[in-house]
This record gives structure tokens, sequence and C-alpha cells, in this order.
């Protein structure tokens, strides 16, 4: 029951959680449609397979060659790629890389692989292994794809909000188009005309009557956008997008949230649920939107999809359960229902078919061999799966015939740190009730997802943004009502009443040191890690207007409650937790309750009495200025 750490393993603590012996109870029945799986399991970098805690790898992207029957794997924490011979199981090659990548996209017919990475895209020939061109690229680059026939790559700068094409004859760049927010994954449509993208969280105020990320569709003739796709009220976390081989749909996994309800309780999806919606390619329209999880059981943090080259499976990628899951994709179509007439619907209103079930007798849930299911790629009638928290790769074949499990080390790693293993409790939703919702539901990546929650920690009838986790030990007290002295005690407290379960010490420490661990990421609005001169000119009305006051210190927070005229009615109380600003810029919307979509509002409209700040008398210059200091945090 212990791993080579001393910790409790992660299967003795579900089925404890669970009140489960066996371990069969954990896996659905399957429908008669779809038959035994079979896995294979290549472990990257631990001498002890059973545990997660031993990988130091972290397979985030894969590309298939189903010509070489090859698949290239993206090692994030690594800083390489492999190229897996999926016949055999042995690793070909390993190329270093300079930087920790990201994304991957493969051009077979000139054996060239395609790598963004921190701070640029690479071109990678394969034959030689070597790194052959290095294209420009913005904040953040992710999700490369390529053109149909090869001419044009295009990519996401996800915190520039925008989608880079570039013309692989020349190098140069053909266009870069905004999006809405934070870009998180690209497909392309076979006929190369449209690429759909998916932006990951809203950009909306929190405190509207519709809050919800979109979906962008770019003409790729014209590198236009189309009217953004806004998927239902509460969706978030956008992390898939694929498009079915024949180019009519789309479809896009994201998290569903019931976020306008007290969270007075979890069971059968009452805060979270975890969907995945359809979009009409030939209309550009949001057509249906089915849950993923089951009645008592939740599929928390859908990830990526992959269909089979003959269009009979989806596959759907559960990271925060550990768990594929394949769906009939000829019952699936059948079962799409297009929304009612807008006469007496809004374009906003939530789809009316949202429930359970709509997918029972198609789809089936299987259990993976690792932690943090995130990339999937299909390999002719298979797929293959990233898992990121193990370091390694499964494959499962939809079908009767089943194929023998095997596993290949690779080498010996160091000791997995404390905070590595938080890094995993906190994208695990075993840890949670039900599997509805793990601590990155509503932290991604330790940040915010952007949308209100009304806990139950400062009473109910308040909704409150979800806070940066980015230096919260810190900056305390923690939460908006400053209840929490130290994480310590908050992430307890937390998890029992949002995930309605009760961790372990040691898991509490694990994911204390965790958060204690982010680190900020530059701001988009520096130019090579400077202020720009209006952020300069900023610097100084920032000080005249007597920011300094509370935003002070390294953290830029005095760490005291205040008040600032933001009172909600439903608000028990007047002054609330002054925030850091660092790492601002990547945390809309703002103020207690996310009535502010932009720091420009927190600046000018819900500062009417300069409680605030003194700048009712600022030029629009000086305003421009501020905005631009503050968000260069």
């Amino acid at each position: 029951m212990f791993d080579s750490t001393g910790e409790v393993c992660d299967s003795a603590i579900r089925l404890r959680r669970a009140g489960r012996g066996k371990g069969n109870d954990y896996i659905t029945h399957r429908p008669p449609c779809i038959g035994v799986i079979a896995v294979l399991l290549i472990c990257f970098g631990y001498t002890t397979p059973t545990f997660a805690d031993q990988a130091v790898s972290s397979p985030i992207a894969l590309a298939a060659d189903t010509v070489s029957h090859s698949l290239y794997i993206a090692d994030h924490t690594a800083s390489r790629i492999l190229h897996l011979d999926t016949q055999t199981g042995d690793i070909r090659n390993t190329i270093p890389l300079p930087h920790r990548p990201t994304g991957l996209a493969y051009d077979a017919p000139t054996r060239s692989l395609y790598v963004t990475t921190d701070n640029a895209v690479l071109k990678l020939n394969i034959p030689t292994n070597t790194i052959t061109q290095r294209f420009p690229a913005g904040h953040s680059p992710t999700a490369p794809v390529l053109s149909p026939n090869g001419s044009t790559l295009y990519f996401a700068n996800r915190f520039d909000h925008n989608i880079v094409a570039i013309d692989l004859m020349t190098a140069k760049t053909r266009a870069t188009i905004p999006v809405t927010h934070e870009p998180a994954a690209v497909a392309i449509t076979p006929n190369g005309r449209h690429l759909i993208v998916a932006n990951h969280k809203p950009l909306d105020a929190a405190n509207g009557s519709n809050v919800a990320a979109v979906i962008s569709i770019i003409d790729t003739h014209t590198h236009t956008l189309a009217k953004p796709i806004r998927l239902p009220d509460g969706s978030t976390l956008v992390n898939g997008v694929c498009v079915t081989p024949d180019g009519q749909l789309a479809f896009v996994t994201h998290i569903l949230a019931r976020n306008r309800v007290p969270a007075t309780q979890l069971a059968n999806g009452w805060l979270v649920t975890n969907a995945l919606s359809v979009i009409d390619l030939k209309t550009l329209s949001l057509l249906d939107t089915f849950i993923l999880d089951d009645i008592g059981r939740g599929a928390a943090n859908p990830w990526s999809m992959a269909i089979t080259d003959d269009s009979r499976y989806l596959a759907v990628t559960l990271a925060g359960v550990h768990e594929l899951t394949l769906i009939d994709l000829p019952e699936l179509r059948k079962r799409i229902q297009r929304p009612p007439s807008k006469t007496n619907r809004s374009d906003h209103t939530p789809h009316p078919y949202q429930q359970f079930n709509r997918l029972r007798g198609i789809k089936h849930r299987i259990a993976l061999p690792g932690k943090g299911p995130r990339s999937i790629a299909s390999i002719g009638s298979r797929f293959a799966i990233a898992l990121y928290f193990s370091g390694s790769i499964a494959t499962v074949t939809p079908g009767e015939s089943a194929i023998p499990t095997t596993r290949l080390h690779l080498d010996t790693p160091p000791a997995v740190t404390q905070a590595r293993r938080g890094e995993r409790l906190f994208h695990d939703a075993t840890l949670c009730f039900q599997g509805w919702q793990s601590c990155a539901t509503c932290h991604p990546d330790g940040r915010s997802d952007g949308l209100n929650w009304d806990l139950t920690n400062d009473g109910i009838g308040n909704p409150k943004n979800a806070k940066s986790l980015l230096f919260a030990h810190r900056t305390t007290p923690l939460t908006m009502s400053g209840i929490f002295e130290s994480l310590e005690q908050c992430v307890p407290f937390e998890i029992r009443t949002i995930l309605f379960t009760t961790p372990t010490q040691i898991e509490s420490d694990a994911i204390v040191a965790y958060i204690r661990s982010l680190r900020p990421i530059p701001s988009p609005y520096l130019i090579d890690g400077r202020l720009t001169k209006s952020a300069l000119r900023g610097q100084a009305v920032f000080e005249d207007a007597g920011c300094l006051k509370c935003h002070s210190g390294d953290d830029l927070t005095d760490r005291k409650m205040k008040t600032v005229g933001t009172r909600s009615v439903g608000d028990h109380r007047r002054d609330f937790d002054i925030p850091s600003l660092r790492e601002v810029w990547r945390t809309p919307p703002y103020l207690h309750d996310g009535r502010a979509k932009t720091i420009r509002q927190v600046i000018t409209r819900f500062n009417p009495s300069d409680h605030h700040g003194k700048t009712a008398n600022l030029t629009q210059r000086q305003i421009n200025d501020l905005v631009n200091y503050v968000l260069s945090q």
C-alpha cells in the first residue's frame, strides 16, 4: 500500500474513499458495440512503473506517422522529442531541444516535424534528427497544425491571443489573426478552408448573465474571423478540438460549470459537469452539447480528442480521472439534436439537451495505466495516449482482440520532488467525491478559471471570482474574504468543502508545495523584458494616484483588507483582500466579483468616487499609461 517514497499509493486511497475493494468496480460495463481494450505501456524514465510518482518525463503532445509506424512524443519537462517505433516499442531516436516543447505537427511527405516550444517554433529534419529552421513566435506558442497541402503552418500564441500563419515556402508570416482569449487548441478542416480555434477561458465579466468561452473560426483564404461560436453558459477550460474526416462536424471538450448555485453539494453534477460540444461546420454554429459524466461518476477534466481513420470511434482523454472515453461515432451523430428555434430562445441560452445518459450504450470508459492522460493521436485503428504525470504512453485498440501489456524502461531518474507530486495531486480528480473535478478545474495552471463561485467558506449568496494561487503563500490572508492565514490551513479546508473528501496530511503537504513552487511568466506587455515608454509613464501615474498605498512591496499588495466601494448585493462585508498585481495581465476578470472585464474598467467604470485610487481626473493618455504599467507586472 506504500510506494518507494513512503506514500500511500493512489489506488489504495481511491478505493478507501470509494468504499470499494475490487478494482473492477471502478470500470463500468462496456456496451456490446465496443470490445475489449488492448494496452501497450511504454514507460519513460522511472524504475517502479506501478507508481506515477517515479516519473520525471512529461509527454505533452503526440504526432503519428502511420507510414513508418512511429510516434513522435514531445517530452515537456525533459525538453526532448522521442521517436517511438509503435510495432516494436523501441525508441528509435531522442532529439534534445533548447526549450520545453508544447506541441507537435508532422509533415509526412518531407519527413519534417514542427515543434512549438516556450518561445519559438522549430522545424526538425527527422532523417538527420537536426533542427533545420527556427520561426519567430509570440508569447507561449502552442497547438501547431499544417494545412492539408503542407504549404502553411498555423500555431497559436496563447498569451498574445492570436493565430499565426507561416508560409513554409518563403518562411515568412502570411498573417497574424487575433482571436478571443488564450487559444489553447487548433484544428483544420480536411479541405483546409477553416481553422477551428478553442479559446481556453471566457473573456466576460464574471457577474454577467452569460459567461462562457467561445470558439473562433478562421477563414484561411482571407484570414478573417467568422462570428465567434459561444459555448453554453458556464463553459470554460476548453482544452481540445478535433474535426471529423468528412469535414462536417467539429468537437470541443470543456468544463460546464454550474457556478450559479451555492457549493453546498457535489453529487451528480451539482457544481461541475464535463462536456463535449458539437459544432456544425457548414453553418458555423453550435449544434449540441453532451455530458461526458455518468450519474454518480464524474469524468473530470476532459482534454484531447482523436478519431480513428475509419471514423468508427471518437476518443476523449479524461485527464482528471485518468481514463479514456470511447464513443461510437456513427451512433453519436444520430443522437445530435439541433437547438430549438431562436424564436423563443436567445443565442446565449444554454442548450436544453445537456443531460446525463444521452451517450448511454455508445460510450465506454477505460481506466488507463497511469496518471494525467492529455494528448492523444490516432494510429490507424488505435489510439496513443500521453500520460503526462506517469511519463508514459498507452495505446488502446477498440475491438475484441487483446494485445499483451509490455513495459520498456529507459533510465533511472532522480527522486521526484514534493512539488511535482503536489502538481499531480492538484490535477487529480480521484481526490474528489465521485470524480467531478480537481483543484485545477477552478485553478488551471494554479491560476483562475474566469468564473465566480458561491463557496461556503464565507456563507452563501455572495459569489466571488476564483483567484490565482500565484504567490498565495506570500500574500496571506487568503480568499477574497481573507479567511485563511496560511496555505497549510486553506488547502485541506477547501478540499473538504469543494472536493467533498478529507485529504491525508501527505496529500495536503504536497499540494501546498506545488502552489509554493508556482512562478510568474513574463508579461506580454513587456518588450525584451522591460517596461515600454508608456508603462514607464504609467508607473509615475500609479504612484501619483495613490495605488502604492495598497499595492506595495515585491508582491504589489500590502496584505490587508480594504474597502474600495465595490460591495455587491449579497456581500456580507464591505472590505476585501488586496490581491497581488503580479501576473494580473493573465487573470481577467477583475475585482472580487469579477465585474470588471478589463483593468481599464477597474480604473474608470468601477471607480467613480476615487475609492480605488485617485483616477477620476486622469487624462486618456494617463489612463492608457496606467493600464499598460499594471498589465506589465
